[in-house]
């Protein structure tokens, strides 16, 4: 396994960890955002059953450590779950 998948899995697992839950929460890992048709798979996806808002958490680990990087990340992130709403 490449060492930035071994970081990219240990930061989800983190993640993971330490999600709140309560009866109103659904997570789920890896998997397409339930009722959205489309075949994108976030990390982790966190659903309030309540309010019905899903909060898509998906891991980057840019190869540079700098703020320029990480801004790019995080463009291009946002580009590709632009859709799903």
């Amino acid at each position: 396994m490449a060492a930035a998948t071994k970081r990219h899995n240990a930061v989800a697992g983190r993640l993971e960890k330490v999600l709140p839950r309560n009866e109103h929460t659904s997570i789920y890992i890896n998997q397409a955002v339930p009722g959205i048709d489309s075949d994108l798979r976030p990390d982790i996806t966190v659903i309030d059953e309540k309010t019905r808002i899903a909060t898509i958490i998906d891991i980057a680990i840019p190869f540079e450590s700098s703020k320029v990087a990480m801004e790019e990340a995080r463009r291009r992130k946002k580009e590709k779950y632009a859709g799903i709403k």
